[in-house]
């Protein structure tokens, strides 16, 4: 089989949606999201893209960062002598979902289309995370959304994993 840089990013990130909406695995999640992001970060690179994250706040995106290292280096790598079996971390789902987001926001720039799972997911980001949103014209979108959408579903991820279907 042959598949392109893109494909398996794509494949990777697609996966990792589905994971996050079962509420399967947070780690394999961010594991393959990781991933994802590591080949399409590189070949934006190549390209003079960046991701697009000027919509968040700018100290949300400072404390993702450093997280996102930090992370993707534990789930990777035992080399620092202090590691053990038994050596811990600060896990958080909300930085998983912003590295979803990214993600997405960065095969879409790559790309110029989404998958449905893809659009599914950022569905979801915006109206979860609405205070996150430093563009004032986007978040009264978002708000108007939640008034008559979100706030009315008891369980969003369960929601969310009945449309992949």
């Amino acid at each position: 089989m042959k598949i392109t840089k893109l494909q398996a990013a794509q494949k990777q990130l697609n996966v990792a949606i589905f994971l996050f909406f079962s509420d399967y695995d947070l780690i394999s999640v961010h594991t393959l999201a990781a991933a994802s992001r590591g080949i399409l970060y590189d070949l934006a690179k190549k390209e003079n893209i960046s991701p697009n994250l000027w919509v968040i706040k700018k100290w949300y995106r400072q404390s993702y960062e450093i997280f996102i290292r930090k992370a993707q280096n534990f789930f990777k790598h035992a080399w620092e002598i202090r590691d053990s079996k038994n050596t811990s971390f600060d896990f958080k789902e909300e930085m998983t979902e912003m590295l979803l987001y990214e993600t997405i926001t960065l095969y879409l720039a790559l790309s110029w289309e989404l998958s449905s799972y893809m659009k599914l997911y950022k569905s979801f980001y915006f109206l979860k995370n609405s205070e996150k949103i430093e563009s004032e014209k986007i978040k009264k979108i978002i708000l108007e959304q939640k008034k008559e959408f979100w706030n009315k579903i008891p369980d969003k991820k369960e929601f969310y994993k009945k449309m992949l279907k």
